[in-house]
């Protein structure tokens, strides 16, 4: 038994999101793939949605979706915003069952920048999607590391909510479902 932790901002969740997201379902297997939405970090300057609306696009956008769920943890005003808290969190609730990390090929190439990298390869496995073809990824993160074969969608929540403010169309990088609750919500104007 075994289960999968997707973070990121998902502000607003695109189809590269979702392509990483079936591709690790589909070679890990397992019971659930968990989506948590993060605060926007400190050291980044918030300009989209807050964290409470993204968790709820995504619910409701997985509302009908078996094998995909939303956490809502990182929300707590107590969480410090570092993965490994999260990471360390559901191994604490869910202690027999195997953890993966799910995170980009841009991710994991600045993977030791993390804070307590270290501890987060040997407490789960990373599931690596891939976000650009070619990645200098440490060989201490390819070690402990699956690594995908999906799709690569050359897009970013930031370029589709630019496109949006402008009321520009994103059709083809957003999955109807969360284009139609942005549109009636009349989100990133």
């Amino acid at each position: 038994m075994s289960y999968i932790l997707y973070g990121g901002l998902f502000d607003p969740p695109h189809l590269g999101h979702l392509e990483i997201a079936l591709a690790a379902y589909n070679a890990v297997k397992p019971e659930v793939l968990i989506w948590v939405p993060s605060k926007y970090p400190p050291h980044r300057e918030a300009r989209g949605l807050p964290a409470a609306r993204r968790v709820d696009m995504l619910k409701w956008w997985f509302r009908n979706k078996p094998g995909f769920t939303v956490s809502d943890n990182e929300l707590d005003k107590n969480h410090s915003g570092y993965s490994i808290e999260t990471i360390q969190m559901f191994k604490e609730k869910y202690p027999d069952k195997k953890s993966y990390f799910l995170i980009g090929t841009d991710e994991a190439e600045n993977f030791k920048s993390w804070h307590k990298w270290q501890e987060i390869l040997e407490i789960t496995t990373l599931v690596i999607g891939e976000r650009k073809k070619e990645a200098d990824i440490p060989s201490e993160v390819k070690s402990n590391a699956i690594f995908l074969d999906n799709k690569i969608y050359e897009v970013s929540s930031t370029w589709i909510r630019d496109r949006l403010s402008k009321s520009e169309s994103v059709r083809r990088f957003v999955d109807e479902n969360i284009l139609e609750y942005i549109m009636r919500r009349g989100l990133y104007k």
